[in-house]
């Protein structure tokens, strides 16, 4: 799927649940600090997962106002790339969590093959895939695990530019089918200094990238 230029948001309310929670997003997930979720049985596990993935997307940009939308979700790269991928997952906690087993991901993944974008013989300038993953349990959460917590930020990226995905073309076309390919990858799972963490079993904070 391709990048959006627009982003959506998961905002978690309060709740006394007899049961375990799991939530899968594709955008951001939110608890707020006024946001208490409690899950009310000895053996009921709590969930929060954020996955974003994109294989990018052409900028074709036709329009001064698609252009300066563009602009202000990505930034100002300083490039006219003609290929881009730029995706985040954020989970963020400000508010109180309790439950057995509390699990909270955020991962983002971009997979870039120019074998299978299907351009026929346009040839790419520049490439730019910029991934981020981050879980961030704020000052002031409050996160009471009688099990296990876990919390995990992942950010795979990886492409593959491959010259001989460009069919059609002679040996001199080729030599100028790629200019440049720009990646970064970033995970970060935190807990800040003000947050309150209590895990009767393991406590693992993982940050990677892939």
């Amino acid at each position: 799927q391709g990048q959006d230029l627009s982003k959506d948001k998961v905002i978690l309310g309060s709740g006394s649940l007899d049961f375990g929670l799991t939530v899968r997003s594709n955008t951001d997930i939110e608890v707020p600090a006024t946001t208490n979720i409690t899950l009310t049985d000895a053996d009921d596990d709590l969930s929060l997962q954020v996955a974003t993935v994109s294989t990018g997307f052409l900028n074709n940009l036709s329009t001064d106002a698609e252009a300066a939308l563009f602009t202000g979700v990505v930034g100002d790269i300083d490039y006219e790339f003609d290929f881009l991928a730029d995706v985040d997952a954020d989970l963020d906690i400000r508010g109180t969590l309790n439950a057995r087993n509390v699990q909270l991901g955020a991962s983002a993944t971009i997979d870039i093959d120019n074998a299978g974008l299907g351009l026929g013989g346009l040839q790419l300038a520049f490439i730019y895939a910029n991934s981020s993953a981050n879980v961030d349990i704020g000052s002031g959460a409050q996160i009471n695990a009688t099990g296990d917590l876990g919390v995990h930020a992942m950010s795979n990226l990886r492409a593959i530019a491959s010259l001989s995905a460009l069919s059609g073309q002679d040996a001199g076309e080729a030599d100028a089918a790629l200019s440049a390919v720009i990646l970064s990858s970033d995970a970060v799972a935190q807990v800040r200094a003000d947050a309150d963490i209590s895990a009767a079993g393991a406590f693992d904070l993982i940050a990677d990238n892939v």
